[in-house]
């Protein structure tokens, strides 16, 4: 036999002759949403099937609903449109977007209990009673439908309704300011006769009045020692005091103001922040806080002052808008827009509007696409007209969705948000438009020598060589020649000194261990090694903590306890390069060099060269080698260097 999940009586009270005492008749029913579960032999998650509107409460449409065709309840209805699950661990909310529930046809003074893993948030006719941990007990203030609004993401594992016990007897809350004067239509509670009596969080919560020109806010109570007597005659009474009005300021980390304004004191207010500022060409942009272009700011002292952080995103723009901010379209606050969106709106139009004209050259648009996360968003796209071509942005995402794509134009061309699918689903939420260069600049100093990195892909142009930078260990590297440079990649150019145009190309990906500077990198004396010439040698060497390397260049990260000690010179400096040689086709022939390319007899502790002859071709080599010993001996080393794949480096002399 079942499990009897689902209860269900009316309880038809004609007359209740007690003294002080009230006569409640309503019906009592509860929900073990768990046992339903188990019961159902129900496996894996179920969707909850909620029906057209039954009901429409606080303005919001709700249905009755049911799991695989099996009713939960017809006093228990959730709101049409969104989704719930049925799983093990209860009543799960799985939509973003609205999730209200409800309780059809309740009582004046019946006690609704719901138990579950958050705060259910009654927003139509009932009273917080109690909580305790996920537990929450509440009132019903007068006769008629209760609704509640949860949190996202949240489980219900039992929801009951019940009348109060029979010896329950009201007593009266009343709301005064601190002249007292009524402030508030008074409530009514109840409990058992001799009772103390605790108030509520939401009877001390903070309130407006009427029209909204005044904020009380909670300061004391006669509740202490207060008992509830038989004839229903107790009162206790809520002194509140009128709130501050409290000024705001939202400025960006870039020194402009975005928003002001003022609000009651303890208020919590959203101000919306665009996405993108520009400032003489260059795009800044800023992060979402949870998925929204709003800052929450608590007022919790006047004057207060938040900062939105911006950071430096896009170069040489020439065009940037949010969507409401071009002419001629209709701002559109649809769904999650006014908290999803840059600047919390979008735009949609009518007809092809015109944006800004452009002058010939190659360009990369950037457009925010928006829809609500509630719709089959794939089939919606914002479109730009670039002359006589379409820019198709597709959202493949709800909310939030960034789309890209570059075009060669010629001088005078149109650029248009198209009238064509706009609309609420798939509205403008910003459109940035960048310039793209023919080349890039680089300097190169007198040491015939830079590092160098771009926000563009560029090929090198004769004159001009490019290696991309290994490091194995030691005090070198290895610089291995690349013909172009992908975007936002480190490399050592060398070239004799002079300003110098990179074009602008594709380039594919290299295999380099240089990172870049974004102008923040700073020095510890430690790991971070930065190109420069010291006596005419020139390599990579420790920056001194304090010093930065500015934006553009390319920098060694090396651990605290390499071999480096302070220099890495360069292979490439001394004509060596990187070759694989078979080991045993190579034999020394007694010759050894400094970095000066000078013949020693004695090599001194550090790098140096030794000449080695390809047996197979009898062709003279140079080999590098590092001597890590104090002891040598007279015409070499004092043990046998060794000649691996992976130490030997070589260049035909």
């Amino acid at each position: 036999m079942k499990k009897f999940y689902l209860l269900t009586k009316t309880l038809l009270v004609a007359a209740l002759l007690m003294v002080g005492a009230n006569a409640w008749a309503g019906d009592e029913w509860s929900i073990d949403f768990i046992a339903m579960y188990q019961d159902a032999g129900f496996s894996g998650d179920k969707t909850v099937t909620i029906s057209s509107e039954v009901a429409k409460i606080d303005n919001v449409s709700m249905g009755t609903c049911s799991v695989e065709g099996v009713s939960i309840n017809s006093k228990f209805i959730l709101q049409t449109g969104t989704k719930w699950l049925l799983r093990t661990g209860g009543l799960y909310q799985f939509n973003g977007g609205g999730r209200a529930m409800g309780m059809l046809g309740c009582t004046a003074g019946q006690i609704i209990t719901i138990v579950g893993t958050g705060n259910p948030n009654p927003s139509t006719n009932a009273t917080l009673k109690s909580q305790d941990g996920n537990t929450y007990v509440y009132t019903v203030n007068a006769d008629g439908d209760v609704k509640f609004t949860p949190a996202r993401y949240l489980y219900f594992t039992s929801i009951t309704v019940e009348n109060p016990s029979a010896s329950a007897v009201k007593y009266t809350v009343k709301y005064v300011d601190e002249g007292g004067t009524e402030i508030k239509e008074s409530t009514q509670g109840e409990g058992e006769v001799g009772a103390g009596i605790t108030l509520t969080s939401s009877e001390k919560k903070s309130f407006l009045n009427n029209d909204e020109t005044k904020k009380y806010i909670y300061k004391s109570d006669d509740s202490d020692g207060k008992k509830i007597a038989s004839d229903g005659s107790t009162v206790v009474t809520i002194t509140f005091r009128e709130a501050a009005t409290w000024k705001y300021t939202l400025n960006s980390s870039l020194g402009t103001k975005i928003s002001d304004g003022s609000a009651f004191e303890e208020d919590v207010v959203y101000i919306a922040y665009p996405r993108y500022i520009l400032q003489e060409k260059t795009l800044y942009e800023a992060g979402t806080t949870d998925k929204e272009y709003r800052k929450e700011i608590t007022l919790d002292e006047d004057n207060k002052v938040e900062t939105v952080t911006y950071t430096k995103s896009i170069n040489n723009v020439v065009f940037y808008s949010e969507g409401e901010n071009l002419s001629g379209v209709t701002e559109t606050i649809y769904g999650n827009i006014p908290v999803r969106a840059s600047n919390a709106k979008a735009a949609k139009t009518a007809e092809d509007v015109n944006i800004t004209t452009l002058a010939a050259g190659k360009y990369k648009f950037y457009v925010g696409a928006f829809t609500s996360a509630s719709k089959d968003y794939e089939n919606y796209i914002v479109k730009i007209g670039v002359g006589e071509k379409v820019f198709a942005a597709t959202v493949s995402g709800a909310n939030l969705n960034v789309v890209t794509s570059e075009y060669d134009v010629e001088d005078g061309t149109q650029i248009k948000y198209l009238a064509d699918g706009s609309g609420d689903n798939s509205a403008l939420d910003y459109i940035v438009i960048e310039q793209i260069p023919e080349s890039v600049s680089a300097t190169i100093t007198s040491a015939g020598y830079a590092t160098f990195s771009s926000i563009y892909p560029v090929e090198i142009p004769v004159g001009v060589e490019a290696y991309a930078v290994k490091y194995t260990g030691g005090n070198t590297v290895s610089l291995n020649k690349v013909d172009a440079v992908p975007a936002n990649t480190g490399v050592v150019l060398k070239a004799a000194e002079g300003v110098y145009d990179l074009p602008v190309a594709t380039a594919g990906a290299i295999d380099t261990d240089l990172k870049i500077s974004d102008g923040t990198i700073e020095g510890d004396q430690s790991t971070i090694y930065v190109l420069n010439s010291k006596d005419d040698k020139v390599g990579f060497y420790q920056l001194k903590s304090g010093n930065k390397l500015e934006a553009g260049k390319a920098y060694l990260k090396i651990t605290a306890n390499s071999e480096a000690r302070g220099f890495i010179g360069l292979e490439e400096a001394t004509g060596i390069n990187e070759v694989n040689v078979n080991k045993a086709a190579v034999a020394k022939t007694g010759k050894i060099y400094n970095l000066n390319g000078q013949i020693v007899s004695k090599p001194s502790k550090g790098l140096f060269i030794i000449e080695v002859v390809d047996i197979t071709t009898n062709n003279i080599l140079l080999a590098s080698e590092l001597n890590v010993y104090d002891d040598v001996v007279e015409g070499g080393l004092s043990r046998e260097a060794e000649f691996s794949e992976e130490m030997l480096n070589v260049e035909e002399f």
